[in-house]
């Protein structure tokens, strides 16, 4: 589970850093605009995906949200 985080974490925080370091290093490197909007509100989805990591590495948790989600699935003919 660490490496998938830290792979997500990478590759979520990677295209900020790109951003950032060639909107400094080049003067005439796009500051505005939806592209570059997007690279710098990628850092923000690791934050997001932290929690579905965790429930897909935790098997009481995918269980519980497989009963919630898909309750005909796993109904068992118990009476409410």
């Amino acid at each position: 589970m660490a490496v998938v985080v830290l792979g997500v974490f990478v590759l979520c925080w990677s295209p900020f850093f790109c951003a950032q370091l060639w909107a400094v290093w080049d003067p005439g490197a796009p500051r505005e605009g939806p592209a570059f909007t997007i690279l710098m509100l990628l850092a923000s989805l690791t934050s997001c995906t932290n929690p579905w990591i965790s429930a897909a590495f935790s098997a009481s948790l995918a269980r519980a949200m497989a009963r919630v989600l898909c309750p005909c699935r796993h109904h068992r003919g118990d009476t409410w």
